[in-house]
């Protein structure tokens, strides 16, 4: 069961029914059950459910069964009322498109009508349209007439509201959470339903070993389980097991309830124990809970009079240890004769009981008493006084508090130096048994107003609230549409004003071209021409032809000196027109070196040529 439903209480159940009976007798329903309607949707698995399996024993292998169908999901949404008539099933399919090929509704319940959506499951829209196109042409003509159904979002809508108003129709919100109490078709409809959908499964699954449940045959499937179910008698037992018609509450039991009464009606049931003993019996219980080693550390600790840092158990134990010394100081007792009479609590249980006696008994000695109280110092009073004067505060040894001296007789005996605190038992065990939670920097959640919604979902209140939440979401869309049309509109100044910048650089860069060019043409005799790129390969030629006029024997390309060897690996040819040798393997590409074998003409190198 989830939480929230665990929070439901017994009053909470009894505020609903006053509230829903109410209703009824205003709106004269009360004895009109043809006109309390009921609907709600549940889901349904083509697959079935495996469910326990039988086989022989002797084999090793388990036995399994096949599961036939696909794992999608039909909605389907019943209405009946609380004389057990009911109106054609509503049927959700997953689709993005409603199917051409065939009909998913061939060979079903008559009159049933199907949609499509998405995921398969119930919305607002999909609602509204079971509403205007099933329920109300199936509706008897007796008015008014109360539709009960659950507080979920896809209910709740302003023109839904506006349609049953118009045509007589009370739309009444079921107790929030506890649809599995009050809900007819969850008590008493659905659990047959389900297990009846599942036994044609099997049956069909047998039948058919080859063939799958599909959205094709679903509705043809489904029914048999439909026209088993959908009875009187179970109908008529839905509302009645549910309290719902007739108007019984005590349908509703205690056993039910997870939170069987409210926190105020427990807490006024606890018995209340002294300042002393809570204390007491807490820090009692985390002794027990202690190893001996912690104990005698935490111990030590106190009497160096420094703390365990990062320990959330020391911190706890030393809080308990001081609050557990503190005196118990009794309360004091009214001086008025006509003051209530009070019960004055011991250690003891027994005394109680003797002590309400004498007080009820003995007035007198109760008005006198106070005056012997001013007059003679109390114990408490000295123990105080005596406890002020020592240095101490949490002063009393560990040893006088064990309750096993065997085992705790090698452990120190100290007290508490007087620079602990005192604690009160409910302040410190309020802290102790708190969890701790982070700050809430985060602004807070925006309160959903859906949820403040009456009972009476479709009564003005309610369709009020939801025309406001209508409008409200109608300006905070004009507030996002405004902002956007702001942020598009600073992106078309920007876009505007870099391309007015671009603009202006590209006539300024004509502007200095065209007055670079009127100042060549003003100049008699010069022209302005770019530095020629052949510089540096005219000051290599130079630099190369000096080093080969300085030294001979060099080859002018790739200036390597003259050896023997060449004449027969790499032979040497002369310019006729610069007299400079050179490899004939250096010799660039294009150069016609067969011109010494045709000895048609004189040799010319790649510069002279």
């Amino acid at each position: 069961m989830r939480k929230k439903r665990a929070k439901i209480s017994k009053d909470d159940v009894d505020a609903w029914f006053d509230d829903f009976q109410e209703f009824l007798v205003a709106k004269n329903l009360a004895n009109k059950p043809s006109q309390i309607w009921n609907c709600d949707e549940t889901g349904f698995d083509m697959q079935g459910r495996a469910g326990n399996i039988i086989g022989p024993s002797h084999r090793k292998q388990a036995p399994y069964r096949v599961l036939s169908g696909s794992r999608e999901h039909i909605t389907m949404l019943p209405c009946f009322n609380a004389c057990g008539q009911w109106m054609p099933p509503y049927f959700i399919f997953p689709g993005k498109r409603i199917p051409v090929t065939y009909n998913p509704l061939e060979g079903g319940v008559d009159g049933s009508v199907f949609s499509v959506t998405d995921s398969g499951y119930m919305d607002t829209q999909t609602f509204y349209m079971w509403f205007a196109n099933l329920f109300l042409p199936n509706l008897p003509p007796a008015r008014p007439v109360v539709l009960l159904i659950d507080g979920h979002d896809s209910h709740l809508d302003l023109e839904l509201f506006q349609l049953a108003e118009k045509n007589g129709v009370y739309l009444y919100s079921l107790l929030k959470n506890a649809t599995h109490l009050v809900q007819p078709a969850d008590v008493g409809l659905f659990g047959p339903m389900k297990k009846s959908w599942y036994k044609e499964v099997r049956k069909y699954a047998q039948n058919n070993p080859n063939t799958d449940i599909t959205k094709k045959n679903f509705s043809s499937i489904f029914k048999a389980t439909w026209e088993e179910v959908m009875s009187p008698s179970v109908l008529v037992s839905a509302f009645r097991k549910s309290g719902i018609y007739p108007v019984d509450r005590r349908q509703i039991s205690e056993e039910q309830l997870v939170c069987r009464r409210s926190s105020s009606t427990e807490s006024a049931a606890l018995p209340v124990s002294t300042h002393t003993s809570g204390a007491t019996q807490a820090f009692e219980a985390l002794e027990a809970a202690l190893s001996t080693p912690s104990r005698t550390k935490y111990r030590r600790r106190i009497a160096e009079n420094y703390d365990l840092a990062g320990s959330p158990t020391f911190s706890a134990w030393k809080k308990l240890y001081c609050a557990s010394q503190q005196p118990s100081v009794p309360p004091e007792k009214p001086t008025n004769g006509n003051a209530p009479l009070e019960v004055e609590e011991t250690g003891d249980p027994t005394s109680s009981p003797t002590k309400a006696t004498t007080s009820a008994t003995e007035p007198s000695t109760r008005v006198t008493e106070p005056s012997a109280r001013a007059t003679e110092p109390s114990t408490c009073a000295t123990e105080l006084s005596t406890r002020a004067t020592e240095p101490s505060t949490c002063a009393t040894e560990f040893s006088t508090r064990a309750t096993e001296p065997s085992t705790r007789a090698a452990e120190p005996s100290i007290s508490a130096p007087s620079s602990y605190p005192m604690h009160s038992s409910a302040a410190v065990l309020r802290e102790i048994l708190t969890y701790p939670t982070l700050e809430a920097n985060a602004p807070p959640k925006r309160k959903n107003v859906k949820r403040s919604i009456p009972n009476f979902v479709s009564g003005p209140e309610s369709m009020q609230i939801l025309l406001d939440e209508k409008l409200k979401k109608a300006r905070q869309l004009a507030e996002k549409q405004k902002k956007l049309k702001e942020t598009e509109k600073k992106k078309e100044e920007r876009r505007k004003k870099l391309e007015e910048e671009k603009s202006r650089k590209e006539q300024r860069k004509r502007e200095r071209d065209a007055t670079r060019k009127k100042k060549d043409q003003g100049k008699v005799g010069t022209k302005r021409t770019k530095k020629s790129t052949k510089s540096l390969p005219d000051k290599a030629k130079k630099w190369r032809q000096s080093v080969v006029n300085e030294e001979e024997g060099l080859c002018a390309i790739c200036l390597q000196e003259y050896l023997s060897t060449d004449d027969e690996n790499n032979p040497w040819i002369l310019c006729n027109r610069c007299k400079t040798w050179m490899h004939i393997d250096c010799v660039p590409l294009g150069v016609d070196i067969d011109i010494i074998n045709r000895n048609e003409a004189a040799f010319l190198c790649h510069e002279c040529s």
